[in-house]
C-alpha cells in the first residue's frame, strides 16, 4: 500500500494517502520523553499502531485515525432526510449500519509543499459509487509543527443544491505508553449528553451530564464503559498517562461543538472524537430537535475548522 510521512525531530506522521489519507501512525521520538523506558520503540506510538493486516485489508476502520465527512457516526437505517427529502444510502458496516461518512475509503491527491506537512484533496465528482446524495470537496491538511500536529480541514458544496455538512476526526488513542504503564486520565467540559437506543442512536435532544459522564476534572476513561456523544463541548480536551511524564491537549475550533468518547474496541484503544455535529443530526433536525450542530452549505459555500493534536512533556 502506498503510504507518505512528514516527520520532524519530534513527530512523526505517517497517511495512506488512497485510504481516505487516512494516517496509519502517529509517535513520538523516544528520546524525547526521558521517562521512557530504552525497551520502548523508537518511536512511542500516540494513535495507535496500525498492524500489517489492518494495512492488508486496506479498510481504515482498523487505521490510527480517519476523517468523518461529509457527516460524522450513524444515520439511522440509512436513511437521510432533509428538505423534505429522504435519500437511501448504503450500510458500510459490519452491523448493517451506515455510519462515519463517505471519505474515510476514498483515494486522495496528495501534495508534500515541505518536509512537515501534507496537503489531501478528494472531490466526490470523480467517484461514480459515492455514498452521499450530494457532490462536494473535502481538503485536508496535515503539519507538524514543534511536539503539535494540526489538522485543517475545508469541505466545500459543489453541487447546485443545499446540503447538510459535518466534518470530525476519529483517532485512537493507545491506552498505555509501554507495557505496565498506567491508563490514561481525561478531562473535558460539555454541558450535556445524548440518550441513545439499541443502534446507538440518540432519541432526542441533549440531556443534562449524569455523573457518570461528567469529565470536569480528570478521571481515570477505563474506570467505566463509555460510548457517549457530548453537546455543547468546550473544544478541549486533556489526556494525560499518570507517571509517564506526558500529556496531550486536543483542542479544536468552534464548529467541533460535539464531543465522542468510546473506549470500547477491542484492542483496547480510546477514541476520542472532535465532530461538529450529533450523531444522526441530519434526521434529528428534519424532526425539530434543536442545538445538533447540523451545518447546511449553500452551492460553492465552504465549512472549515482546525484540530490541534498538542503534546506536552515533563522534564
Amino acid at each position: 500500500m502506498k503510504t507518505r510521512a512528514i516527520q520532524n525531530e519530534a513527530l512523526r506522521l505517517c497517511i495512506a494517502p488512497d485510504v481516505g489519507a487516512s494516517p496509519i501512525e502517529f509517535s513520538l521520538r523516544r528520546e524525547r520523553l526521558p521517562r521512557a523506558p530504552t525497551t520502548a520503540p523508537t518511536w512511542l506510538p500516540i494513535f495507535r499502531p496500525t498492524s500489517e493486516h489492518a494495512l492488508a485489508r486496506g479498510d481504515s476502520a482498523g487505521f490510527s485515525s480517519y476523517t468523518l465527512a461529509p457527516y460524522s457516526n450513524r444515520i439511522r437505517d440509512g436513511k437521510l432526510r432533509f428538505r423534505g427529502q429522504t435519500y437511501s444510502l448504503a450500510a458500510n458496516w459490519p452491523d448493517g449500519q451506515t455510519i462515519h461518512g463517505d471519505v474515510r475509503m476514498r483515494p486522495f491527491e496528495v501534495e508534500q509543499t515541505d518536509a512537515c506537512s501534507l496537503l489531501c484533496r478528494y472531490d466526490s465528482r470523480h467517484s461514480r459509487d459515492r455514498n452521499f446524495p450530494f457532490h462536494y470537496q473535502l481538503s485536508t491538511e496535515y503539519r507538524l509543527q514543534d511536539t503539535t500536529l494540526q489538522i485543517a480541514f475545508a469541505l466545500t458544496n459543489t453541487d447546485d443544491r443545499e446540503q447538510p455538512a459535518g466534518l470530525g476526526i476519529h483517532p485512537y488513542f493507545v491506552r498505555t505508553l509501554w507495557p505496565g504503564a498506567a491508563s490514561p486520565r481525561l478531562r473535558f467540559s460539555a454541558t450535556g449528553f445524548y440518550a441513545v437506543d439499541e443502534q446507538i442512536i440518540p432519541r432526542g435532544p441533549a440531556q443534562s451530564l449524569l455523573p457518570q459522564h461528567d469529565f470536569s476534572t480528570p478521571r481515570d476513561v477505563y474506570a467505566q464503559s463509555i460510548d457517549c456523544a457530548f453537546a455543547g463541548w468546550d473544544g478541549r480536551a486533556d489526556l494525560s498517562w499518570p507517571d509517564t511524564g506526558l500529556s496531550l491537549q486536543l483542542a479544536a475550533d468552534p464548529v467541533f461543538s460535539h464531543f465522542v468518547v468510546y473506549n470500547g474496541d477491542p484492542d483496547g484503544t480510546l477514541a476520542l472524537e472532535p465532530v461538529s455535529h450529533a450523531t444522526d443530526a441530519c434526521n434529528l433536525a428534519e424532526r425539530g430537535v434543536p442545538g445538533t450542530g447540523l451545518q447546511v452549505l449553500a452551492p460553492g459555500q465552504t465549512l472549515g475548522g482546525h484540530i490541534r493534536i498538542k503534546l506536552s512533556i515533563a522534564q
